[in-house]
C-alpha cells in the first residue's frame, strides 16, 4: 500500500490504519484530530480501538482557543524507544524545545558550553490541546545512537498521540491533576523559602534506607 499523508482533509477508513505515515508531508495535531473527528471509521468503534475516549473532548478543545507559539517548543514528537535485538519497544510522545530554550532550575545541570546548543524534551500530557494543536509532528528514535529512521503505521501513530493525551484521564481529569501538582509545586517553594522544607518532605537519606 502507498503511505498516506495526513492532513486536515484526511478521511481514512479501516484498511487505512496499517498504511505507513508519508513522513516527508508536514503535518500538525490540528491535522490529526481533524482527521480522526471526520474519519468513516464511526468515532466510538475509533476510540475503542485506540483506547481512548475523549478524541472528540481533544477536538473541541483544539479549536476552542486560537493556537499561540509561546516560543518554547520547536515541533511535537513521536519517538521510537527500545532496543532492535529485544521486543522491549514502544512508541512515544512528548514536546521537543527550541536550542538554547531551557528553564533557569535547568541551568546547573547543563555544563555552560552546551548551553546554547541544549535541546530540552518537553511531558505535554498536562497541556491543552489548544497549546499544542499548530505544531509540526515528526518521528524520530529517542537514543540517538540508533543510526536509524523508523516507518511507523496510522494506527501506531494515532496510538501513540491519544495514549498520551489521555495519559491522567479526561480534560477534566487532567485539570484537576494539574491543579493538585501545582498546589503542592507551590507548598514546596514555600516551605523552602521559610525553611520547614523537612516537615513536608521525606529526606532523600531515609528514602534511600
Amino acid at each position: 500500500m502507498d503511505p498516506i499523508q495526513i492532513n486536515k482533509d484526511l478521511c481514512f477508513d479501516y484498511p487505512d490504519l496499517m498504511r505507513e505515515v508519508d513522513q516527508s508531508t508536514k503535518f500538525t495535531l490540528y491535522d490529526v484530530l481533524k482527521a480522526c473527528t471526520q474519519s468513516k471509521i464511526p468515532i466510538n468503534i475509533l476510540s475503542q480501538i485506540l483506547q481512548c475516549n475523549y478524541i472528540q473532548d481533544y477536538y473541541k478543545e483544539a479549536i476552542s482557543k486560537p493556537f499561540v507559539d509561546k516560543g518554547d517548543i520547536h515541533h511535537l514528537r513521536i519517538y521510537w524507544w527500545g532496543n532492535k535485538n529485544t521486543s522491549c519497544q514502544s512508541w512515544g510522545f512528548d514536546g521537543v524545545g527550541k536550542a538554547g530554550h531551557y528553564g533557569k532550575e535547568m541551568e546547573e545541570h547543563i555544563p555552560e558550553a552546551e548551553r546554547a546548543t541544549y535541546i530540552e524534551n518537553y511531558a505535554i500530557e498536562f497541556s491543552p490541546t489548544y497549546e499544542l494543536c499548530g505544531y509540526e509532528i515528526r518521528v524520530d528514535v529517542l537514543d540517538a545512537k540508533y543510526d536509524f529512521h523508523p516507518s511507523i503505521t496510522l494506527i501506531e501513530l494515532l496510538y501513540a498521540i491519544f495514549w498520551e493525551l489521555s495519559f491522567c484521564g479526561s480534560i477534566a481529569d487532567r485539570n484537576g491533576k494539574k491543579e493538585e501538582i501545582d498546589k503542592s509545586a507551590k507548598e514546596v517553594d514555600k516551605a523552602i523559602e521559610n525553611g520547614t522544607i523537612n516537615d513536608i518532605t521525606v529526606p532523600f537519606d531515609k528514602v534511600f534506607d
